[in-house]
């Protein structure tokens, strides 16, 4: 299975980039932050799953990260594709407040 990996380790940010595997990456305490680009606003979460090809930042300086990568193309990766209902971080859109 390529592309599968994990890591437990201190927190980091990223330039907006993309990878063709599934993405966890989870805070183990507090949130992290992540947005689909440099133009799109942050989104405060404990945990995020991305999608295959989906450019990406995250912004986890000040927490401990668990980051899981899985071959979008294995069985694992197809079934995190297709039952999710998360969206990409580049295509996902901050809610409107209550009557907004």
């Amino acid at each position: 299975m390529a592309c599968r990996h994990d890591r437990l380790g201190p927190g980091f940010t990223t330039a907006s980039h993309r990878h063709h595997c599934v993405q966890l990456v989870m805070a183990m305490r507090g949130t992290l932050l992540i947005r689909g680009s440099s133009g799109d606003p942050w989104m405060r979460c404990g945990a995020a799953l991305v999608r295959p090809d989906a450019a990406h930042e995250v912004d986890a300086r000040n927490t401990t990260v668990l980051i899981g990568f899985v071959d979008s193309e294995s069985e694992l990766g197809q079934h995190s594709v297709n039952a999710s209902q998360v969206e990409s971080p580049a295509s996902r859109k901050p809610k409107s407040p209550p009557g907004a």
